[in-house]
């Protein structure tokens, strides 16, 4: 234990040293030559360098809560695509008028996480779990217009560190500034200079105990910007402080249209956020019918279905629009004990893509190389229980999110369990 937490302690000495270093030169070296110009993005990303290692964590101002009346939603860009369906009693069948469907989403995230702040690269090896918990009283359907009201019980999310690995990533900055400084006549500075390049690239594996025991000493008292509590932060997919649980203890009531969509998201005696509002809007309604939309489809055929038809699955704090192509596989059905008979569909392969819905159209997120499993008794025509793998993939993602760098080296798995009950 006394090793480790001595590696732990000389690694925070290093960044300490140079630091000094970029100071020595700063006070004592010869004139700088005057700065190379600096494209716009270059700039940018010199200020953000500059920032303190916390100021990269900030809550995300979507999470403000803003909408107490009714919320007109219908031609909101991240809507799902709903292609007309047109058979009112086959719509009543699947969003029974005076039925509660209960349902329970579940998530895990297992993989490694990697930030660098001034010279500090910092890795973590985490599961992340979250789950949703939310109950649909349908309270009108007349086959092409449905009102539910819709209770969020209860939000779960727990982060689990296992290990953390740090090293010494100097960047090209720090690099070209040690370069220089191998020019400086000073015995001291020639000193600073070959330590950290015999530092930069080194990494140590630590224990997330080791990690604690390390803060109850104090260690990281003279040393905060190398704590890695700042990681676990940043691991958070939630925004900080304040709003960790998503429409936890809420209640809205929904109104959805045969070929439009959501149109209407009324709060009831609660304020909702943007992030809230899109949370709701991305979950399919029409999801049981576009999973299983041709009852006469034959065990062993295929079909392709949108990416959005499963958009509620994915992380909810993703922003954009879900898309991309999910290749289902109807598979012999399955009888139980008392002679029920439920459909059974094999995801084979997909990809869902979550792309920006602004001018940059950029990826925001999206799960690869999907399979699964989903179940459809024949007695409620619904989506009854869900399994889906795949892996998770977070690129240019807001500043709440889980904080995967370029230079990322390992995709997270991700899993999914969903289960739906009527009563």
């Amino acid at each position: 234990m006394n090793t480790s937490l001595k590696i732990l302690a000389a690694i925070a000495c290093v960044a300490v040293i140079i630091a000094s270093a970029v100071v020595i030169l700063d006070h004592f070296g010869p004139p700088k030559p005057p700065p190379p110009l600096l494209t716009p993005t270059t700039q940018a990303n010199l200020q953000a360098a500059a920032q303190p290692a916390d100021s990269s964590y900030k809550p995300d101002p979507r999470n403000a809560q803003k909408y107490t009346n009714i919320i007109e939603v219908a031609d909101n860009p991240i809507q799902p695509t709903y292609r007309p369906i047109n058979q009112p009693t086959y719509l009543q069948l699947i969003r029974q008028e005076g039925k509660t469907y209960h349902s329970i989403v579940m998530g895990k995230l297992s993989g490694r996480a990697s930030k660098a702040d001034w010279g500090m690269q910092g890795t973590a090896f985490f599961n992340y779990l979250y789950g949703l918990d939310s109950s649909g009283k349908i309270l009108k359907n007349d086959g092409v217009t449905i009102l539910e009201e819709r209770s969020f019980t209860k939000v779960q999310e727990e982060l689990l560190v296992s290990e953390y690995e740090f090293g010494i990533d100097l960047g090209d900055r720090i690099r070209s500034i040690i370069q220089y400084a191998s020019e400086v006549p000073s015995t001291t500075v020639q000193t600073i200079v070959g330590f950290a390049q015999s530092m930069d690239g080194q990494k140590v594996s630590i224990k997330k105990g080791w990690v604690d025991a390390a803060r109850n000493l104090g260690i990281f008292n003279d040393f905060p910007q190398v704590d890695p509590e700042q990681f676990e932060r940043e691991l958070r997919m939630f925004s900080a402080g304040t709003n960790d649980r998503l429409l936890e203890g809420k209640t809205v009531r929904i109104t959805f249209v045969d070929g439009q969509g959501i149109t209407k998201i009324e709060p009831i005696n609660c304020t909702l956020s943007e992030k809230e509002r899109d949370v709701i809007i991305r979950s399919n309604f029409a999801l049981d019918h576009y999973v299983f939309p041709d009852r006469q489809v034959s065990p062993g055929e295929e079909w392709d279905i949108d990416g959005d038809v499963l958009g509620g699955f994915l992380d909810p704090r993703i922003s954009g629009k879900a898309g991309g192509k999910v290749t289902i596989i109807r598979t012999p059905d399955f009888t139980a004990a008392d002679g029920s008979i439920s459909k059974k569909l094999k995801i084979s392969h997909g990809n869902i893509i979550v792309q920006d819905v602004g001018d940059t159209q950029a990826v925001t997120g999206q799960l690869t190389s999907l399979t699964g499993v989903l179940t459809i008794p024949d007695a409620v025509h619904i989506v009854t229980t869900a399994s889906i793998k795949g892996y998770a993939d977070y690129q240019n993602i807001s500043t709440d999110h889980l904080l995967f760098e370029a230079r990322q080296t390992v995709t997270p798995k991700f899993e999914i369990q969903y289960s739906c009950s009527v009563q």
